[in-house]
């Protein structure tokens, strides 16, 4: 009988050992942003962040930080279910348009009813105990390398280059003339090629680039073919009508151009005729007075030599 009694008192001591004990091993509580990874960039103004919290008891808060600063602690559930061992609790209401910078980070602590603590998952391929996402500050960056505006060519086929980020973050894609063109991982430069038939004179090529947060900004560059060369005079053929013997430097076949050389010609020999006349006349004016001033100085030297005979 003592020894019944002996082990019912150990088993009342043990039992008084143990159920704190049990009591102290509830499991942790769990949480998960509602946010999923596609949405982790943002614009300016963002949704309060939610967290789904569980625990085998019942979760009862959750500290959010953003970027490391406590901001706020949420101890009301918007959402209760499971008897209370699943509630989703809201981050206060906010505004991120305040932010600067481009990346920023919210972590979220869930606590339970029993001090035990834990940090809320990202809802990712590899979930982390944190979540990332940017405030979108403006559109993005794009510059168009190649073709440049204005360019000319004889290509029948172009090729696009640039390169377009926002913020210091990666764009997925670019679209060129309504084509999707893949930006590469890692990297913020992207090319493509346009057909440029060779019947079209000019091509207008426009590149769009559009964030996450659907701002976008859009350029334009126009490519042209060359301009065609001035087309170089043939010489003039020859009169079927005339022949190599009737052809002469100065003649010529027009009706009316015939008169004018005529009348130039007739001009030019009455002109030469009558400078003929004149000189000869001249000529003759001085024969004459040649005469008569030798028949004067005949009768001077015959008369002088009268005198002396007598």
């Amino acid at each position: 009988m003592n020894y019944v009694r002996l082990a019912a008192a150990t088993l009342l001591f043990a039992a008084s050992l143990l159920v704190p004990a049990l009591a102290s091993a509830s499991q942790p509580p769990a949480g998960v942003f509602d946010w999923k990874c596609s949405e982790s960039l943002i614009g300016p103004l963002t949704p309060a962040p939610l967290v789904f919290a569980t625990d085998d008891v019942a979760p009862t808060s959750v500290k959010f930080y953003l970027d490391g600063e406590l901001l706020s602690t949420s101890t009301t559930a918007i959402e209760t279910s499971d008897g209370g061992k699943a509630k989703t609790f809201r981050f206060a209401p906010w505004d991120s348009s305040n932010l600067t910078g481009s990346m920023h980070q919210i972590k979220a602590e869930v606590s339970d009813g029993d001090g035990n603590k834990s940090w809320a998952q990202s809802d990712c391929s590899t979930p982390t105990p944190f979540f990332t996402f940017s405030v979108d500050l403006g559109p993005p960056v794009l510059n168009i390398a190649t073709p440049v505006d204005g360019q000319t060519t004889d290509a029948t086929s172009i090729t696009v280059s640039g390169e377009a980020y926002d913020n210091g973050l990666r764009l997925t894609h670019v679209v060129v003339n309504g084509k999707t063109v893949t930006i590469p991982v890692g990297g913020y430069k992207f090319s493509t090629t346009l057909d440029f038939p060779a019947s079209q004179s000019s091509l207008v090529v426009k590149v769009v680039a559009t964030d996450r947060g659907g701002v976008g900004i859009s350029k334009s560059v126009t490519v042209r073919r060359p301009a065609a060369p001035a087309p170089t005079p043939s010489p003039s053929a020859p009169d079927a009508t005339s022949s190599p013997e009737s052809e002469g430097p100065t003649e010529s076949t027009s009706p009316t151009a015939t008169p004018a050389v005529a009348t130039d010609t007739k001009s030019q020999v009455l002109g030469t005729t009558e400078q003929r006349l004149a000189a000869i006349g001249v000529l003759l004016v001085l024969i004459a007075l040649g005469w008569v001033f030798r028949a004067r100085l005949f009768r001077l030297l015959r008369g002088g030599s009268t005198q002396n005979k007598r």
